[in-house]
């Protein structure tokens, strides 16, 4: 049997009645609902795979490689350490609440190389805002048509 299988559905300890899965799903949930209040952050995964990805990081620290350019890398960095540390305080004392030291391997900084290495900072610079786009329209209009 796959040893990462074996992890997930074994108690962590004698006196828990959870399964390693079952924390690592209540941890990725603070973890997601995290990345999902971050509007300038995407994930590069669907939910399910992302969640299998975070289970390999539980099990082993293992990552994807990281596809996502320096820069992007640092802006996430800069902008959101103090939450990361938060989320990860947050999933800390969630995983000590079962009684067990999941996160005990765990650094914010782990978190952090984690969340770059399965998201994408969203640029939108691109985009036109529509708004925008209808007022400068709407006084174009209007100059040329005073001055014709």
């Amino acid at each position: 049997m796959n040893p990462l299988v074996e992890w997930l559905f074994k108690t962590p300890n004698i006196f828990s009645l959870s399964t390693n899965k079952e924390i690592s799903d209540r941890l990725f949930e603070t973890l997601f609902r995290f990345i999902s209040s971050c509007e300038d952050i995407g994930i590069s995964l669907t939910k399910e795979l992302l969640k299998i990805n975070f289970y390999l990081y539980m099990f082993n620290n293992t990552y994807p490689s990281q596809t996502i350019d320096y820069d992007d890398e640092d802006y996430i960095s800069t902008k959101y350490t103090s939450d990361i540390v938060d989320t990860f305080l947050e999933m800390r004392d969630i995983s000590d609440s079962y009684g067990t030291n999941l996160i005990s391997n765990k650094t914010s900084d782990s978190l952090l190389y984690f969340i770059t290495s399965n998201c994408y900072v969203i640029d939108d610079t691109d985009l036109i805002d529509v708004d925008e786009y209808y007022d400068k329209e709407y006084q174009e209009k209007e100059y040329s048509e005073e001055y014709d």
